[in-house]
């Protein structure tokens, strides 16, 4: 489906999904690394949101984002330039470390907020559409003009199959990369979680031989 209505739905589902996944989080599966190499839940959770925020905002309508506003703008983690393509591990735990669950939430919040009000008031004729995608990107930040996000950017589906990219399978193709990320999440988490636990399992098993 592809009407206003269902698309408003699925991103209310993401928010609410994002806050049932992140809320019972301990602050050890929310910083831990789940496996060597991998990102840290924060860091996951906040590159989701500033996703959606970029594209439902730069991306596809050519306005500020959500993030580029206070109390965001002033934020060290979420008031960052892009959505995290392209960092090294380093540069990625540094914004992990920098951003709350509170604060990402909060955040999270305000982007679904305005993006609820934008697809409340679009018609099946403006989902048809296909986004100024060049106009939109010279009214953003610089850094969506330069590498990576030259070669790494919009999200979407292959857009050689389609190439008109109407809007509505644009809006589709982000709920699928958050849902993609909340996965993510909750399997860093649980990898954080069972290794924490396993040093005592061994102790368990060694103390009953």
């Amino acid at each position: 489906m592809n009407s206003p209505e269902f698309l408003q739905k699925q991103f209310n589902l993401i928010n609410g999904t994002l806050h049932i996944v992140v809320e019972p989080l301990t602050d050890e599966q929310w910083e831990g690394r789940p496996v060597a190499g991998g990102n840290r839940a924060a860091f996951t959770a906040l590159h989701l949101v500033r996703a959606l925020d970029a594209h439902l905002h730069t991306v596809y309508r050519g306005v500020p984002e959500v993030a580029s506003q206070e109390p965001w703008a002033s934020h060290p983690a979420i008031g960052r330039p892009g959505v995290g393509i392209g960092l090294t591990l380093e540069e990625a735990d540094a914004v992990a470390v920098g951003v709350s669950k509170e604060d990402l939430l909060a955040y999270a919040d305000a982007v679904r907020a305005s993006g609820h009000a934008w697809l409340k008031q679009l018609d099946q004729a403006e989902l048809e559409r296909e986004p100024d995608f060049k106009g939109n990107a010279e009214r953003g930040p610089a850094i969506y003009r330069e590498p990576p996000y030259l070669e790494n950017w919009p999200v979407g589906p292959p857009l050689n199959s389609r190439p008109e990219k109407p809007l509505w399978l644009l809006l589709t193709t982000i709920v699928m990369h958050s849902c993609q990320h909340l996965g993510e999440i909750e399997i860093a988490a649980q990898a954080v979680e069972r290794a924490a636990e396993a040093p005592d399992r061994r102790a368990t098993s060694l103390s009953m031989m």
